[in-house]
């Protein structure tokens, strides 16, 4: 995941990964993170859920298939996390084949 995908979640979700730990470790991080954040805001601010995902460009179907695919509420977050980070790599894969086409022609 490069920084562009990292900065994007972390202005959503408020988070800061240290720069020199390996992907696999910012990964696991970014994902325990974003998991915990939205376990809180489902408990304490719900409605502001739908505009934070919004904002990272999680389509509201995906969406609507977590909560329905979880067996437990407690599933949630840890769905909605990859969702999230799923969301941004796609969007960083698309950056990175428009910027190569860009350069191409």
């Amino acid at each position: 995941m490069t920084n562009a995908a990292l900065e994007l979640i972390g202005r959503t979700f408020g988070l800061v990964v240290e720069a020199d730990s390996t992907v696999e470790s910012q990964q696991d991080q970014l994902h325990s993170f974003i998991s915990r954040r939205i376990a809180d805001i489902i408990d304490r601010e719900f409605a502001r859920l739908p505009h934070l995902l919004y904002q990272v460009d999680v389509p509201e179907t995906a969406v609507n298939e977590a909560f329905e695919s979880a067996n437990d509420a407690s599933e949630i977050p840890s769905l909605l996390a990859d969702l999230v980070i799923s969301r941004a790599l796609e969007i960083e894969r698309a950056h990175a084949a428009y910027s190569s086409s860009q350069e191409a022609g």
